[in-house]
């Protein structure tokens, strides 16, 4: 559905478009999980409850429900809405658990690289009606109409190390590493700051690890090769008509400009004014939003968004929750959670001075990423299939127990 909004002008274009935006979403959200239920529902023995990061996902939840209690601006309507949308993704993660089964991480990196894929379609429409591509690209001009720049940055960079772990267990690599690159370039002509910083993180730290990860010389090689003259190439564009365009951005309004000292500052008031339950993650007087926001409160930095918003109590919440993902991450560690950690770097930079917590699609990518990490890890897997496990032993020892017996029965016959 992506695809079908790559311009943001057509909600203005068509006024009565966003009902039936909506209306049309719905209906394909909840046919889809429904479809999606019936479709694919496993009878296995994994316990939902069985899950350690169900229980620190369900805190965050409850404490997002309750935000912004005993504040004035808040109101049932806005209660009712954070409970729906945090009721949604915890029913996503339930989805994921009862409706899969295997190893997930092939699938859920193929996924998302269709998505970029798909994200790479929607800038070539997007730049096909762009009259002066340079001046678009300098004042970060690229939207998508379901995201701006700074979100689609972000995605294109989260996408690259997923990008990565398909190039080396796929046979023949170079279409991903091609794909890698088109997924980095497409992220640095966003002109996004924070995803600048990223990227020259991210793809580094992929590059050196799939280069010791490689399987031989030869494809060591490639990689060597491949990596080193597209930043050759990379350097040259930058520091002769890319320098202006970058870094004359940066150096005009820094890593904090764009009013955030502002919104950082109005924040901070509004956690002063309730700072037991904040003020809400929502609100309905647009006045107290920042510009473009909607009814969505966004701070612009992930620990002052949580506690202006949730205020202490919200923020204690966040605690258990991180600390069951990162365990998660680093428990049984693997290839394949090396390269999620890669992937934690754009969303923690971008936590620090954007809303990467309030952000739908960053949500969900996140959920179905973890939950590979978490099929992925030995410990969750066994707690999960301890049943199982269980039943196999008893299986084996009363076929072992049998089979001594027959043996026995057997001497006894031949000594007789």
């Amino acid at each position: 559905m992506f695809s079908m909004f790559a311009y943001d002008g057509i909600w203005t274009t068509f006024p009565v478009f966003d009902i039936i935006y909506i209306a049309i979403c719905g209906v394909c959200i909840i046919s889809s999980i429904i479809y999606y239920f019936v479709r694919n529902f496993k009878n296995n023995d994994r316990k939902i409850l069985g899950s350690k990061r169900f229980i620190g996902l369900c805190i965050v939840a409850v404490s997002m429900v309750f935000a912004g209690l005993f504040y004035s601006v808040n109101n049932f309507y806005l209660t009712l809405l954070t409970l729906g949308i945090v009721l949604g993704f915890v029913l996503v993660y339930v989805l994921l658990v009862k409706c899969t089964e295997g190893d997930l991480k092939k699938l859920v990196s193929v996924s998302l690289v269709t998505l970029g894929v798909i994200m790479i379609t929607q800038a070539l429409v997007y730049y096909i009606g762009v009259e002066n591509i340079i001046e678009n690209i300098s004042i970060k001009g690229i939207t998508f109409g379901w995201a701006g720049s700074s979100a689609i940055a972000f995605m294109f960079v989260a996408i690259i190390p997923s990008t990565f772990y398909l190039a080396y267990i796929s046979k023949k690599r170079y279409a991903f590493d091609i794909l890698a690159v088109v997924f980095m370039l497409l992220a640095l002509i966003t002109n996004c700051r924070s995803m600048l910083l990223a990227v020259a993180v991210v793809m580094p730290a992929c590059v050196i690890y799939s280069f010791i990860k490689a399987r031989d010389k030869k494809e060591k090689l490639f990689i060597g090769l491949f990596y080193g003259i597209i930043f050759v190439i990379l350097c040259i564009t930058m520091f002769t008509f890319g320098r202006d365009i970058f870094l004359g951005f940066i150096g005009n309004i820094g890593f904090n400009g764009n009013g955030r000292k502002e919104v950082w500052t109005y924040y901070i008031n509004k956690f002063i004014e309730n700072p037991i339950f904040g003020v809400g993650y929502f609100t309905n007087n647009s006045g107290i939003a920042y510009i473009g926001s909607g009814i969505i409160n966004r701070a612009h930095d992930f620990p002052l968004q949580t506690l202006a918003c949730g205020g202490i109590v919200g923020a204690l919440c966040f605690i258990p929750y991180f600390i069951q993902k990162y365990k998660l991450l680093f428990t049984k560690f693997s290839m394949y959670k090396m390269f999620m950690v890669i992937t934690m770097v754009p969303w923690s930079i971008y936590a620090l001075i954007d809303n990467a917590y309030l952000s739908f699609p960053k949500i969900l990518m996140f959920i179905i990423l973890f939950f590979a990490c978490e099929v992925e890890s030995d410990e969750t897997r066994e707690e999960w299939k301890g049943k199982i496990t269980l039943n196999k032993k008893i299986v084996n020892k009363i076929k072992t127990d049998t089979d001594e017996n027959v043996e026995l029965n057997k001497k006894e016959e031949t000594a007789k």
